[in-house]
């Protein structure tokens, strides 16, 4: 009987209301604030004359940090459903009704479903209101499912397949969010911290080095990249080295 992993879900639901509300105690986990770390960094780095260096970098990497928490709450929100209709699901079994395929397969294939969205959810779930839609829908798929009462639905090898794995389905849809978070988590609290550290230290040695050749008037020290926003005149007229247009 399925009702014998009500302990569980209500375990995992309560772990999705931390993922569907911006509960301050876990935000770090669900989302790392890597942002902050990567303010505090650039700040430790002279890049002199323009702050638009520093700006359009802190730009681009909260937006990053604002996607990932957003899609970490859409699919908190859609698993804490789910696990709520497990819930009332499990209420209302009986040891008659436990053992018929037919009881189960509004669940199991609203449950198919759900586990689809989160696969894609980074294409689906882009929005709140999105992601209120795909609980309507599965709420729709459930009541058409249950009030048909369609006998060859049952039938169907699919849903004896599903019915015969049903725990193992459950488990596994509960499970991938938080699975996949944890990488997340992971990747943008090491690697993409790492891979940023790297490439503004590359960028601030590439930085300096060219500003020591314009400084100098020395070509060959001055890099491609900040050599383009230059014209001959600034060499020559020994204009202000700090300009917008090099930074």
């Amino acid at each position: 009987m399925i009702s014998n992993f009500s302990s569980f879900v209500e375990f995992f639901a309560a772990i999705y209301v931390t993922m569907a509300v911006n509960n301050d105690f876990c935000s770090n986990f669900w989302t790392p604030r890597y942002y902050k770390e990567m303010e505090q960094l650039l700040k430790t780095y002279n890049f002199s004359g323009s702050s638009s260096i520093h700006n359009k970098l802190m730009e681009e990497i909260k937006s990053k940090y604002e996607v990932v928490q957003s899609h970490a709450h859409f699919r908190g929100f859609i698993l804490l459903t789910l696990c709520v209709g497990y819930l009332i699901f499990m209420g209302y079994e009986d040891e008659i009704n436990s053992l018929v395929v037919g009881h189960y397969v509004p669940l199991l294939y609203s449950t198919v479903l759900v586990g689809m969205t989160i696969l894609f959810s980074s294409l689906i779930l882009t929005k709140w209101k999105r992601a209120v839609l795909m609980v309507f829908l599965y709420a729709v798929v459930y009541i058409v499912l249950k009030i048909g009462n369609w006998e060859f639905m049952a039938n169907l090898s699919l849903s004896k397949f599903l019915y015969a794995y049903k725990t193992q389905l459950m488990v596994g849809i509960i499970l991938l969010p938080i699975i996949y978070q944890i990488y997340v988590y992971w990747l943008h609290s090491s690697i993409y911290k790492g891979y940023l550290k790297h490439h503004v230290a590359f960028e601030y040695e590439r930085y300096q080095k060219s500003m020591a050749g314009i400084k100098t008037k020395d070509r060959s020290r001055v890099d491609d990249i900040y050599m383009t926003a230059w014209t001959e005149a600034a060499f020559a007229s020994g204009a202000d080295p700090t300009l917008t247009s090099f930074y």
